[in-house]
């Protein structure tokens, strides 16, 4: 029987942070002892940026793509609604993001107010590392402590930062019981 691997996708626009989001969730995956596979190029809006490292693959355990490569989805993190939105059957969403006013999502998606984890919090407002904990957690991708190194693998100092954030978003839907 042929592996299926659950699809992660990354919906946002050109400055929402997910060519960020996509490398650290991609290492945490691999962290945690599974197989990735990337689908993306750094804006799924056309901008322009580095290319994805490592190449496309489906031969793995976790598929991490944009909206513009793939049709479905396990699972979505939604840094914003512009451009295309997805058909996942579970997301996390920034619910504080502008383009969120009078949105009512489907059932499994989740709403995060960023805005208010983060000074709720005091951690860094990072949006898109909020949502990627939230994220993380829900579709159980890898641990904490997976993120963690990530985080500090990519990103050195500022990586211990970045993970208070994240831990944020972790800690939101935990509280919630998701």
């Amino acid at each position: 029987m042929e592996k299926i691997p659950k699809v992660v996708c990354i919906v946002g626009g050109r400055g929402d942070g997910f060519t960020r989001v996509a490398r650290v969730l991609s290492e945490a995956i691999k962290r945690s002892g599974r197989t990735v596979g990337v689908l993306m190029l750094p804006q799924s809006t056309g901008g322009s940026g580095r290319k994805w490292v490592g190449g496309y693959r489906w031969d793995c355990d976790v598929v991490v793509a944009t909206v513009d490569r793939v049709s479905e989805c396990d699972y979505a993190l939604i840094l914003s609604r512009f451009g295309a939105c997805t058909n996942a059957r579970k997301a996390v969403y920034d619910l504080s993001h502008q383009s969120f006013v009078g949105f009512e999502p489907p059932e499994g998606w989740i709403g995060i107010d960023c805005s208010r984890v983060a000074r709720d919090k005091r951690v860094p407002a990072v949006h898109a590392l909020i949502l990627l904990g939230a994220m993380c957690r829900i579709a159980r991708l890898c641990e904490l402590e997976d993120v963690k190194k990530a985080l500090l693998s990519e990103e050195g100092r500022l990586g211990a930062v970045s993970y208070r954030a994240v831990r944020a978003g972790w800690e939101e839907v935990r509280r919630r019981g998701c």
